[in-house]
């Protein structure tokens, strides 16, 4: 955006602001022309990639006309000249709903809140929830957002300060009112011992839609979902209980009921997500939060009175399976009591599948309930044909009494080519992040308050085989960010960026000591190299993205200016890494650069829909210069994103939509609706693995993006895969509601 304004423009401004003026008679739009091109230069210059109506931000400098002295024309066009143009320009910015100009005012800020923290004690579990109340003072507030009192007569910082401050002692003393009521907060739970300021926030500003968009969520339910979680909730029932009173395999039932809760968390996002005029990153936060307590809520919301009576049309109790379609592809599934009094129709056979190998018969369906006769069991599944690319055979349809049985499994078209097998680790949570090298596998499981970094050999990994590297801080509301490479594993965290870089194995010593930045974003690292993003107050280190080689060098050189890479510290958000390539993301857009010339920087992705950029995955393995993932936001698969496709061998095209060129490839083959996108994936050379709706698959992705040869490689529906250089596969479930379990899934 150019920082001069033509005359015309400068006209327009300055009627504007004389518009405002308290004494029209003393000052014309003439005499301020000057003034109003010369600020307007200084706010376009210090902020170039801000988005401001200029005639609304000098009707606003009006708002704040100086005063004081007699007035003449030079005395104003003094006081205005005087004003901190800069930072009045970023403060109005700020209600402009550019997501820019909010990161920069963070940014710029982030240290005199830290410090207004610890000047008056606040505990760090209390932070975020105090840093949230005070950005929705500063920029949401009703009747007008309290940023727009910044008059520009002192450095903002300084206005801050005092905002902050004030701000924070009315919050200490607000502490004192009465807890509200937690037999009224259906979503949220029950009251803890231990208060989470969070939770008590969203209470006090979302309960009631919380409440309603939860219970319409549970009503939306399949029957046989909200029985399921009924069972696992409100009856505490565990899933090896609940498979045996429906009958089928405890892994079945450990996947029903996490496919019931995504549903529940699904729907009830999308239902607040119309409500609430909110961003999708604090629906994130939000569902973080009743993610943690749905336990709490879904017991107390499933045992009303009113959704009793509700569920009691499906099943009394959890003592069998509802009425609906099997829960299995394999062996049939036997089919439930007949309605009372009616004679029932056996169900009829399923219709063979045109190919693959034979499947499983399906079961009788059970007798009518009481009535004058009996009903006749549904007939078995027919077993489906031989061949290679055949569908499953379809289950008996449900008679007026039992239940057919489900049809036979499919063929080979559509046969798992993978089988995992016991699990090497069992822990809490899923990766809160992963990486590869040639033969390891990397997490990070984040726990409270330290993130454990461990790895683990690909080929047959064991329980005593998993290595522990180092923990670090995660707790408070800082970002982290974790690397690794053959030569390097590397963690960045805490608001004052801490980066600490070790080398590969759980022996390694540190290598430099712990190097606090300050202000960083994104981190990656590749051989024996790190890169990481730093844009200090002020020009001293300069703003840029820095290289560090710890082994051989005492500290990290400047790779490349922020303005010399054609941005500012937006661009180093997201940092990947490739034999040559570095990858910077500003959050929406993907750029590439060379790293032995530094030039040029090219425009890799160039985001379709403008959302938030979540994750960046280069090719497997990492010696490669191929496709790159990138995952968007996405409300429909908000664990992991949307996966779009470019190539590093063809800068410059359209990204490839990989979830919508899954579901067709899926649509026009045996698998069906199962294989259809359900998570983000990961590249082993021209492999996409991907997450589908029942199980992980695979097909080959060409250099434009296209997919074929589609392949199931598991029927367990697995998430976040990841590739060793090698080619072995790794991912994990929920085993039951707390724990994950992490496989080795087998070596494509």
């Amino acid at each position: 955006m150019s920082s001069t304004l033509s005359g015309e423009e400068v006209g327009k401004l300055a009627r504007a602001l004389a518009r405002a003026a308290p004494d029209p008679h003393v000052v014309s739009a003439s005499d301020l022309e000057a003034t109003v091109a010369e600020m307007a230069r200084r706010a376009r210059t210090a902020w170039p990639d801000l988005r401001v109506d200029l005639a609304a931000f000098f009707a606003h400098v009006g708002t704040h006309w100086p005063d004081g002295g007699t007035r003449t024309a030079a005395s104003v066009a003094a006081g205005l000249a005087g004003l901190e143009v800069e930072d009045l320009y970023l403060a109005f910015a700020c209600t402009q709903d550019d997501t820019r100009a909010l990161r920069a005012f963070e940014r710029e800020l982030e240290g005199e809140l830290r410090a207004a923290f610890a000047k008056l004690r606040i505990e760090p579990a209390r932070r975020d929830d105090a840093r949230q109340q005070l950005w929705e003072k500063l920029f949401v507030g009703a009747p007008r957002p309290r940023i727009l009192d910044y008059s520009g007569r002192s450095r903002l910082k300084f206005w801050f300060r005092v905002t902050v401050l004030r701000a924070l002692l009315d919050d200490v003393r607000s502490q004192k009112r009465s807890r509200e009521r937690p037999d009224e907060d259906l979503l949220l739970g029950a009251a803890s011992s231990e208060p989470n300021p969070e939770i008590e926030h969203l209470k006090r500003l979302y309960r009631k839609q919380f409440n309603t968009a939860f219970e319409e969520a549970v009503n939306a339910l399949r029957p046989e979902d909200r029985n399921v979680l009924r069972c696992s909730y409100a009856q505490r029932m565990t899933i090896d209980e609940i498979a045996a009173a429906f009958g089928i395999h405890r892994a079945t039932a450990a996947r029903r009921v996490n496919s019931a809760r995504d549903n529940l968390l699904g729907e009830t996002r999308r239902l607040l997500s119309q409500q609430l005029a909110l961003s999708s990153r604090d629906l994130d936060s939000m569902f973080r939060l009743i993610e943690s307590r749905l336990d709490i809520s879904v017991g107390r919301l499933l045992a009303t009175v009113a959704l009793f009576a509700a569920l009691a049309l499906t099943a009394a109790g959890c003592h069998g399976p509802p009425v609906g379609p099997p829960l299995d592809a394999g062996a049939g599934q036997a089919g439930t009591s007949g309605v009372a009094g009616n004679t029932g129709t056996g169900g009829t056979g399923g219709a063979a599948g045109t190919t693959g190998a034979a499947g499983v018969t399906g079961a009788g369906g059970r007798g009518g309930a009481a009535g004058s006769v009996a009903g006749a069991g549904g007939n078995g599944g027919t077993a489906g044909g031989a061949g290679t690319t055949g569908i499953a055979g379809r289950g008996g349809t449900t008679g007026s009494a039992g239940r057919g049985g489900s049809g036979g499994a499919g063929g080979s078209g559509c046969a798992t080519q993978m089988t995992p097998t016991a699990s090497f680790y069992r822990g809490p949570y899923g990766p809160a992040e992963n990486e590869s090298t040639s033969k390891r596998y990397y997490w990070v499981e984040q726990t409270t308050p330290l993130a454990k970094i461990h790895y683990v050999t690909g080929d047959a990994p064991t329980p005593t085989a998993i290595k522990h590297m180092f923990e670090f801080d995660a707790s408070g509301p800082a970002s982290w960010k974790f690397a690794a490479s053959e030569q390097l594993v590397a963690a960045m965290w805490g608001l004052d960026k801490k980066i600490a870089i070790y080398g590969p194995d759980d022996t390694s010593t540190q290598l430099g000591g712990t190097v606090t930045l300050g202000v960083a974003y994104g981190m990656t690292v590749y051989g024996d190299v790190v890169f990481y993003s730093r844009d200090p107050m002020g020009a001293n280190p300069t703003p840029g993205i820095y290289q560090w080689s710890p082994a051989t060098e005492p500290e990290a050189s400047l790779f490349a200016s922020y303005t010399a890479l054609g941005g500012d510290w937006t661009i180093g958000h997201i940092l990947r890494a490739t034999p040559t390539k570095l990858l910077l993301c500003d959050t929406t857009d993907v750029r590439v650069v060379d790293r032995a010339t530094k030039t040029p920087v090219l425009l890799l992705f160039d985001n379709p829909g403008n959302k938030t950029v979540v994750d960046i995955r280069p090719a497997r393995p990492r010696t490669l210069e191929a496709g790159v993932l990138v995952s968007l936001d996405d409300s429909t698969y908000f664990e992991t994103g949307r996966d779009y496709y470019v190539d590093l061998s063809r800068v410059g095209a359209a990204p490839v939509d990989l979830a919508a060129k899954a579901d067709a490839l899926a649509g026009a083959s045996a698998c069906g609706t199962a294989a259809r996108y359900n998570g983000a994936g990961v590249l082993f050379n021209r492999r996409y693995v991907y997450e589908g709706n029942a199980g992980l698959f695979a097909a080959d992705v060409d250099a434009s993006g296209n997919l074929s040869n589609l392949v199931r490689l598991t029927a367990i529906p697995l998430r976040h895969p990841e590739v060793t250089g090698d080619g072995d596969l790794f991912a994990g479930w929920v085993f039951n509601v707390s724990q994950w379990d992490y496989y080795r899934v087998g070596r494509l």
